[in-house]
């Protein structure tokens, strides 16, 4: 049996790996989002989210 490039444990790795990263960047996306709805300021709308949006306002107002 010949193991195609595609079966190989690397390969499935790399898509795991791919696909985990794209969910954490969809999650930052989607919290920055969220976060900016229910902040619900006229100079911030949720149109101007971006995935680092919470991980900004956490470094600057987060308790700490």
């Amino acid at each position: 049996m010949l193991i195609t490039p595609i079966d190989s444990p690397r390969y499935k790795a790399l898509a795991f790996s791919g696909l985990l990263l794209a969910g954490v960047f969809a999650a930052f996306y989607l919290a920055s989002y969220f976060f900016l709805i229910k902040l619900a300021s006229p100079q911030l709308p949720p149109s101007a989210a971006t995935p680092m949006t919470v991980i900004r306002y956490w470094q600057r107002y987060g308790t700490g």
